[in-house]
C-alpha cells in the first residue's frame, strides 16, 4: 500500500504537477560539461543576464549549467566535480504549489538574497543532499528564460529541431537503502507523486528498496533507489537523468565517438551514489569526473 493510499486527504494532484521544466548542473569549471552536452546534441541557447549560468536545450529538455561560486544548493560538496544541483518542476501555480509543499513539511529555502535586480524570484524547497526543487509556472511559449537569460533565437530553433533526444523520462535519486522508503514518502507527501506499477514489478523481481513515482499527468517520474552502503562511501544525490530517444542507434554512435565513460547493463547505483549502468535497453552516458549519468531509452 502506498503513502497516498494511507493518506487520501493529501490530494494527489494538489500541486498541479505537469512535468520537468529543467535540470540544473553545478560545477566550478563548466568547459567539460559544456562539451559533453554538445556531444549529446544539445545547443547552448542562452546565458544568464548577471551570473555564470548557461542554458542548453534539445526537444522538450532544458539543461542548465550553473558555475556561480555562490551556488549553495548542495552545501558541502566538491563542485570541482559536476553534480545535479536542482530540478524545476512544472506546476499550474508556483506560489500555491510552494505554499502547499511547506504546509506538508517541506524545508524552506531562502533564495531572495541570491536573486538579482530584475530577476525572477522562483520558489524552491530542499530535497536530497541539499539539492533544490523549484516550482515553475512559466513554461512553453512564456518561459522563465525570457526574463533571466539573453537568448540566441537561432540556436533555440536548431535545438527545437534536434532529434537525438526528446524529453526527460525519469530522474533517479540515490539514497542509503535504510532511507529509501522515507525518501519515497517524502516525494509522495510533499509533491503528490504516486507509486507506479514499476515499483511492484521491481518488488516481484527482487529489486530491493526501489520506488518508482509518477504524477497524475504521467509526465514526471522519480525513481528512488536505495543503495547498500557497505563501504560507507555513498553520497545521497540526484544520480541520473534518463531521456527518451527515437533513435538509440544514433545515441550509440555518439557514445562510441565520445571520450566519456559509457556503460550498459542492469540499472544499479554504485558506492559513490552515481548510476553506473542502466536498465536493459537503456544506454548510459557519463563523464569520468561526475556524480551523475545521462541515460537514453527508446521513446518519443
Amino acid at each position: 500500500m502506498s503513502y497516498q493510499d494511507n493518506n487520501p486527504t493529501l490530494g494527489h494532484s494538489a500541486l498541479g504537477l505537469d512535468g520537468v521544466e529543467f535540470v540544473e548542473f553545478a560545477v566550478q569549471m563548466p568547459e567539460e560539461l559544456d562539451r559533453f552536452f554538445r556531444q549529446l546534441g544539445f545547443r547552448k541557447t542562452g546565458v544568464h543576464r548577471s551570473k555564470p549560468v548557461a542554458l542548453y536545450q534539445q526537444g522538450d529538455i532544458n539543461f542548465i549549467i550553473n558555475a556561480d561560486p555562490r551556488n549553495g544548493g548542495q552545501a558541502g560538496l566538491d563542485l570541482s566535480v559536476p553534480v545535479i544541483n536542482a530540478v524545476g518542476l512544472r506546476v499550474h501555480d508556483a506560489a500555491s504549489a510552494y505554499k502547499t509543499a511547506l504546509s506538508r513539511g517541506a524545508w524552506e529555502v531562502d533564495l531572495p538574497a541570491q536573486t538579482g535586480v530584475m530577476e525572477l524570484n522562483i520558489p524552491a524547497v530542499q530535497s536530497v543532499a541539499g539539492s533544490l526543487i523549484y516550482f515553475i509556472d512559466r513554461y512553453g511559449k512564456r518561459s522563465i528564460y525570457d526574463v533571466d537569460f539573453v537568448l540566441d533565437e537561432q540556436a533555440q530553433n536548431a535545438a527545437a529541431e534536434s532529434s537525438l533526444f526528446q524529453r526527460i523520462r525519469h530522474i533517479t535519486v540515490a539514497v542509503n537503502s535504510t532511507r529509501a522508503l522515507e525518501w519515497s514518502e517524502f516525494f509522495q507527501r510533499l509533491f503528490g507523486f504516486q507509486l507506479s506499477e514499476a515499483s511492484l514489478a521491481d518488488s516481484l523481481e527482487s529489486v530491493p528498496n526501489s520506488y518508482w513515482l509518477r504524477c497524475r499527468a504521467g509526465k514526471t517520474v522519480i525513481h528512488v533507489q536505495g543503495v547498500e552502503d557497505r563501504a560507507a562511501r555513498l553520497h545521497e544525490c540526484l544520480a541520473s537523468v534518463v531521456l527518451t530517444s527515437n533513435d538509440l542507434s544514433a545515441v550509440r554512435r555518439v557514445r562510441d565517438a565520445s571520450g566519456g565513460l559509457w556503460q550498459q547493463g542492469t540499472e544499479q547505483v554504485d558506492g559513490t551514489g552515481a548510476a553506473s549502468a542502466s536498465a536493459e535497453g537503456t544506454i548510459s552516458l557519463g563523464l569520468a569526473r561526475a556524480s551523475f549519468t545521462i541515460g537514453a531509452v527508446q521513446g518519443s
